[in-house]
């Protein structure tokens, strides 16, 4: 395995991204989206409420980590599916780049994404809500390593389903993460799931 090879394509990717205004909004604009929509909705929630700080931060917090695992799935079938439409997957596979570096360069590409889009996100939550993700310490660490890992996990496979079906499974490139939002407790706790739906939870 070739650290040359790897860091070479994925330069590739991201050159694509220093002129591209469509490519940069996929990074940046549905994060930040996301973030406005659903911090001023918890605003404007809580003021029914009096001072209920908790509710923003809960919203908020849940939102930026639930777009960690988004954004690490979609650097990976993203890209991949951008080498499909650019039909140079064949290309890339006659070139000495192996199947795992290929796979290394997508999972690296993932995490330049995942960190260019986190930091805006992290940022805008603490300038507008004075929201600090920081604060939960170093629970964060594993916590964002393993949905780092979810992330890979499920792009990984979705890419796979994409290869095996064709352009026609592309369409889960952007909603398989969500086929696990309802069972994740992402913005609500386990308990007020249905009990056959929590087994599944858990699971």
């Amino acid at each position: 395995m070739s650290l040359n090879r790897i860091l070479a394509y994925t330069m590739r990717h991201i050159y694509l991204y220093k002129r591209s205004l469509p490519r940069l909004m996929e990074v940046f604009y549905w994060p930040l989206l996301d973030l406005l929509v659903w911090g001023f909705i918890s605003v404007y929630l809580s003021t029914y409420r009096g001072a209920l700080p908790e509710f923003v931060t809960f919203f908020i917090g849940a939102l930026i980590l639930w777009d960690i695992l988004f954004r690490s799935q979609q650097g990976i079938t993203v890209s991949f599916l951008e080498d499909m439409w650019s039909r140079n997957l064949v290309n890339i596979f006659v070139s000495p780049l192996s199947v795992v570096e290929y796979v290394c360069s997508l999972l690296l590409i993932s995490l330049v994404k995942l960190l260019l889009a986190s930091t805006v996100m992290v940022s805008i939550a603490y300038l507008l809500y004075r929201f600090n993700i920081f604060s939960l310490g170093f629970h964060l660490v594993p916590f964002v390593a393993n949905l780092i890992v979810m992330g890979w996990a499920v792009g990984i496979i979705t890419t796979a389903i994409i290869m095996r079906f064709g352009q026609e499974a592309e369409i889960l490139a952007w909603g398989v993460a969500f086929l696990f939002q309802p069972v994740s407790a992402v913005f609500y706790p386990v308990s007020v799931l249905p009990p056959w739906i929590k087994t599944v939870a858990f699971f």
